[in-house]
């Protein structure tokens, strides 16, 4: 169990995004709240590591990762302490073991210095955070666990302003363009040929994110076809940018060397086509009146088996997605 209590000291300060990895695997994602003159926040967060248990069984190398200003404007300062508890459970507590991933591998992402962001930066659609990996075959379940939040252009995405209505952030007194809809594309790189995995929509920093938890993603046919295969996270029509962070869970299969498996249907396309309707005016003083519609529609399916050592595993996952603003 990870658990944390932070401060924001009163005074002025923005919201921060705070970071915790071990091995580079994010433990901890979230963001602070902002302080006033006469208000300090105080806040606790929790969360289960069980399933990330095998990270926790030899040596890591850590990181704490707070961007944060402290200076005669932003006065807020910023604390908190963190720690790992550890429970034990029975052997054969299956239930209990079940949830344990046999290993637990990150997605990172070059700086281009040497070292890796955590997170990773995706400034915009054709930025990936991608890792090749080479794995085990006899892997029966294999989930992606994604974080992505909005920042900067980024963070008010949802408002729908498309780039040709820029409008001026009152808050960092700059111009912010926020392109319409924003989608995290998961897919598995087998052969040359990206497969998507799955689909889904973030908010991002749409308020004050005490612990982000990751949306988590069925990866385990793109496992199961390949052992060497790349995972990456992209974000559609991303501007400047998102946060993101990713962690490839392996539960294998113990009673075999060697799984099999194959997809058996995937009706997923590359990307959303969003339509916008802009009906606004601009007058001489640079006033933008009037309204922007944006909608998207699509639908999609995506199966496949395994065959294991206790029997074969279906899977399949739907998803519909109607979006009017």
């Amino acid at each position: 169990m990870f658990t944390a209590d932070f401060n924001v000291t009163a005074g002025r300060q923005f919201d921060r995004t705070a970071i915790v990895d071990l091995g580079y695997v994010n433990i901890y994602f979230g963001t602070t709240p902002e302080p006033r003159s006469n208000l300090s926040p105080t806040w606790h967060v929790e969360r289960d590591e069980t399933d990330y248990a095998a990270l926790f069984s030899s040596p890591q190398t850590g990181h704490v990762i707070l961007g944060n200003v402290v200076n005669s404007t932003y006065t807020g300062v910023i604390s908190g302490s963190a720690q790992l508890e550890f429970y034990s459970s029975p052997e054969n507590d299956k239930a209990h073991n079940e949830l344990r991933a046999d290993a637990v591998l990150p997605l990172t992402q070059s700086n281009g210095q040497g070292g890796i962001n955590e997170p990773a930066f995706l400034l915009k659609s054709a930025d990936q955070l991608a890792t090749a990996f080479t794995l085990p075959r006899n892997i029966e379940r294999a989930y992606l666990d994604v974080i992505t939040q909005s920042q900067i252009n980024d963070e008010f995405w949802y408002t729908c302003v498309p780039n040709d209505e820029h409008r001026v952030s009152r808050r960092r007194n700059q111009h912010r363009r926020s392109p319409c809809r924003r989608r995290a594309g998961i897919s598995v790189d087998l052969h040359g040929r990206n497969r998507p995995v799955f689909l889904g929509a973030h908010s991002g920093g749409s308020g004050f994110e005490f612990l982000s938890l990751p949306h988590r993603f069925d990866a385990v046919r793109g496992c199961v076809e390949q052992r060497a295969a790349a995972h990456d996270c992209a974000v559609y029509n991303a501007d400047d940018y998102f946060s993101a962070t990713g962690t490839l869970l392996v539960y294998l299969d113990h009673g075999a060397q060697q799984v099999t498996g194959q997809v058996t249907e995937n009706t997923i396309e590359s990307g959303p086509t969003p339509t916008i309707n802009e009906n606004v005016q601009t007058d001489s003083s640079g006033n933008i009146t009037g309204t922007v519609k944006t909608t998207s529609s699509r639908q999609f399916k995506a199966a496949g088996f395994v065959n294991t050592s206790h029997g074969r595993v279906d899977t399949q996952v739907k998803q519909t997605v109607n979006f009017k603003k």
